[in-house]
């Protein structure tokens, strides 16, 4: 299983969250952890803010890339112009 599968699949309750008629009990005061799921959350919410921000960094050095062969072409039609000129 992927890590980002995992990341987003509910943590197994402790035996101590679990009550008697099996129902998740969400009282963390017996929780070694306390506030995992949220420090988690924020863990995930600056990873996929970098995520985005390495995607739109890519995002524009591909169009800077693509406007600087747009121009080597141009400049490669320009030269078969003045070729087929003289």
């Amino acid at each position: 299983m992927s890590s980002a599968v995992a990341a987003r699949l509910p943590r197994k309750a402790s035996p101590a969250k679990v009550a008697k008629n099996g129902q998740h009990n969400n009282d963390d005061d017996d929780d070694p952890e306390p506030g995992r799921h949220v420090i988690l959350s924020l863990g995930a919410c600056r990873f996929y803010a970098r995520l985005e921000e390495a995607a739109l960094t890519t995002a524009r050095a591909l169009q800077e890339i693509s406007g600087h062969w747009d121009a080597v072409y141009e400049a490669m039609r320009r030269e078969e112009v003045v070729d087929q000129e003289c």
